[in-house]
């Protein structure tokens, strides 16, 4: 009995401590180096928000907002799912894209699947074009649309159709990126936010440099050796899950583990995170 009475208490404070770790914002700092990253982006921080899901820390997110202020960001880039798309509340997300605003730094926003949910929710049809609206005045909003940064960068949201989401990634895209966001400048850096990472393989292809992405929250519970747990497609030690990703030592792939959740409060070894890409010009090889 006494056993029993242990493991009970063992698993209790496992749940406790997995509730607290919802908790305990960190910040992530990586450095990128490419030969096609242009001059004018030396040095640059770009900060990857990903998968806040109406979360916050502290009132009005003042701890998230210290996190990213901290980080002297040049840019901010949202990897969607900012909102749960079957929820009412979305202030949360403008409070957020309001004060992000009020920092003076550019901010670049793709959706993700609960976005792109709105219309299917009990919202009713138009919530997904008021929400766009809404965001606006705060952000710029990039879905399957791109925007010039400096001279030889361009950023690109990329926002996959909603059945994307569903599919098992054996399966092929149900449409070409080229189809969402045309083809690619091959001159420029071209910076891509998926929300999805598992296409990455479908973003290289078509011409990306840089792929932010988010998504997998890190796979909710991560193990020792073998990484993030489940995905939301409720397949097993997802990869990539999380981190710097590099391909031909030129390319790159960042993947936040994100910031909130939308069910159970719940992470293990897998804290959320603010994501910082450094990026830095490196010499032709």
């Amino acid at each position: 009995m006494p056993v029993l009475y242990i493991l009970c208490a063992a698993v209790l404070l496992l749940v406790i401590w997995c509730h607290i770790e919802t908790r305990l914002l960190k910040t992530v700092v990586y450095s990128f180096s490419s030969p096609k990253v242009p001059e004018d982006m030396e040095g640059k921080r770009i900060v990857l928000l990903s998968d806040l899901h109406c979360t916050m820390f502290g009132k009005g997110n003042k701890r998230l907002l210290k996190h990213i202020a901290d980080a002297k960001p040049d840019m901010i880039m949202i990897a969607g799912d900012m909102i749960n798309g079957d929820s009412k509340q979305y202030g949360y997300a403008l409070e957020l894209l309001k004060k992000l605003s009020g920092m003076g730094t550019k901010v670049y926003y793709s959706f993700g699947n609960h976005e792109c949910r709105l219309d299917k929710a009990f919202w009713g049809e138009g919530e997904f074009d008021r929400y766009v609206r809404t965001c606006e005045p705060y952000c710029n909003i990039l879905n399957n649309d791109h925007t010039a940064v400096g001279e030889k960068t361009c950023v690109y949201g990329l926002m996959l159709d909603l059945i994307q989401f569903g599919m098992s990634l054996k399966e092929p895209l149900t449409r070409p990126i080229n189809d969402y966001l045309g083809a690619p400048d091959p001159d420029k850096f071209n910076i891509m936010i998926a929300h999805d990472p598992g296409y990455i393989r479908d973003y290289l292809k078509w011409g990306a440099d840089l792929v932010l992405s988010g998504h997998l929250h890190g796979g909710i519970i991560s193990l020792p050796l073998l990484g993030g747990l489940i995905s939301p497609r409720f397949t097993f030690f997802p990869k990539p899950d999380k981190g710097l990703y590099i391909f031909d030592k030129s390319r790159a792939h960042v993947i936040s583990a994100g910031i909130g959740w939308h069910a159970i409060p719940f992470r293990f070894l897998n804290r959320p995170e603010v994501v910082v890409t450094e990026l830095h010009k490196a010499k032709d090889t």
